[in-house]
């Protein structure tokens, strides 16, 4: 049914422009050979004028040179020379006087009717018309007969145009061409429209089974030879492009999952700081200890607004991931506030933290790096079951270092510790096995990486690797 359908399309298409085309380029020709017959007939009569008028002006000439003796003399004259210029010009000629009454008629039949073109000439001016003439088309062409001060008469030409009768023949040729032209359209069309039609249905069974989730294949089709092979190889490289794109589709359904697991991540340390340091102002007594607590929770708070503006923000530019933010800190700084804000929980899982990290300043989105070490050391706390934790940085390269005194990660987990949603056996609930993978991204996208090393009962190192130092010149670095 799509091959018939689509084979009429195309003809009937094919038909709609043709046709129009044909009936224009046809109407042209006849109209502009139409028009070069009239202007060569024109051309003929006023050449023939001049001599017409010279010498109708010279036989006048003879009868004085005032005006009256030579009207007296063309009324005596006219038939004489209407017939003598008719013989001349091989067409019909009248002599006109001054009110356009005709005073000579090379014939006898009935004359025309004077029109504007008489007129005209009898007031001095060469004219014609186009008329027709005992059911013909004709030119009446007429030029003054005057003397040195006015004009006495007029000649007037009717010539009937014989040779527009080609033009009709013309036409009927033309039009003869067009409809052979319509015939073979037709039929050409048709022939190639049905080639045309049979790969177009097999190209389209072809996508209904991409649409289905089914490999699809062309079958080759008799007649098409290497066009074939072409659209083949076309067709291949649209379900490759195809299969590509869905699969940077699915990349980046992933990453959106990935960001918003980071994000409750990101949601999670500040609230939790936020519920602690609330728990512990209720114990409080000293105005000092609660203004401390009352700080730390607006921090949290802070932190966790600036958080939801990100989200918000990369929502609303409909981005899977944050654009990082650079900018010179003191690492020390952001290691006591990362342990400020966790205090709570380490009271209540009554573990002791330390932090000795030296006076480094490093090149950071330092927004980015409280989020890797607060998943290191959440991690640390829900799973390792460790009593101590301490902070301590290194050089060359600049590293921070979070070690536990937990009961360690097995080797065969250790390989997996950095893959998303991997949560090692016995691990305790809670944990989503995205912390260590986020951090670990993080660290890889500023040029930096992360490592683990641990081993049961001996607890656990995390080191986090800073990159190169990239930014303002070291005279523009705050100290």
């Amino acid at each position: 049914m799509i091959r018939k359908v689509l084979k009429n399309r195309i003809v009937r298409t094919n038909l709609i422009v043709l046709v129009p085309i044909l009936l224009l380029l046809t109407s042209a020709a006849v109209s502009s050979i139409y028009g070069q017959l009239r202007r060569s007939n024109v051309e003929l009569l006023t050449s023939e004028s001049y001599n017409s008028q010279v010498y109708v002006m010279e036989q006048l000439a003879a009868g004085g040179p005032d005006s009256q003796s030579q009207r007296e003399l063309l009324v005596t004259v006219a038939p004489y020379l209407s017939k003598n210029l008719a013989n001349t010009v091989k067409t019909r000629v009248q002599i006109l006087d001054g009110q356009g009454r005709v005073l000579g008629d090379s014939s006898l039949t009935r004359a025309a009717e004077p029109t504007g073109d008489v007129w005209s000439a009898v007031g001095g001016v060469k004219a014609y018309s186009f008329i027709r003439f005992y059911g013909k088309p004709a030119i009446s062409f007429s030029s003054p007969i005057y003397n040195n001060t006015e004009t006495v008469g007029a000649i007037r030409y009717l010539y009937q145009q014989d040779n527009l009768q080609a033009v009709s023949a013309i036409a009927l040729i033309l039009v003869g061409v067009c409809l052979a032209a319509v015939v073979i359209t037709y039929v050409v069309s048709s022939y190639m429209a049905r080639g045309i039609a049979e790969p177009v249905a097999a190209i389209r069974d072809a996508l209904q089974d991409v649409s289905q989730g089914r490999d699809a294949h062309l079958v080759p089709l008799l007649g098409f030879g290497d066009d074939f092979e072409e659209m083949q190889e076309a067709f291949d490289t649209m379900q490759e492009t195809n299969r590509r794109a869905l699969q940077e589709l699915n990349g980046e359904k992933e990453k959106q999952n990935l960001f918003f697991n980071s994000a409750t991540h990101q949601l999670k340390t500040p609230l939790t700081s936020i519920i602690g340091y609330s728990e512990i102002i209720q114990r409080m007594t000293e105005k000092e200890d609660v203004v401390t607590s009352a700080r730390y929770i607006e921090a949290a708070g802070k932190s966790l607004l600036e958080t939801v503006e990100n989200i918000i923000s990369i929502s609303r530019y409909n981005k899977a991931e944050y654009d990082p933010d650079p900018s010179w800190f003191q690492l020390d700084d952001l290691c006591r506030e990362c342990s400020a804000l966790l205090l709570p929980r380490l009271e209540r899982s009554n573990i002791v933290l330390n932090s000795r990290c030296g006076d480094i300043q490093v090149y950071f989105d330092r927004q980015r790096l409280k989020e890797a070490i607060f998943n290191v050391l959440d991690n640390c706390i829900l799973h390792s079951g460790c009593t101590q934790i301490s902070v301590s940085s290194a050089t060359w390269p600049v590293r921070l270092i979070i070690e536990d005194n937990g009961k360690g990660i097995a080797p065969q987990q250790l390989e997996r510790v950095f893959e998303p949603f991997y949560r090692p056996a016995g691990a305790a609930r809670g944990g989503s096995g995205l912390g260590l993978a986020i951090c670990k991204t993080i660290m890889q996208a500023h040029g930096g990486d992360a490592r683990v090393e641990s081993s049961q009962g001996r607890g656990t190192r995390t080191t986090l690797i800073f990159g190169e130092e990239t930014g303002p010149p070291p005279e523009r670095r705050r100290l």
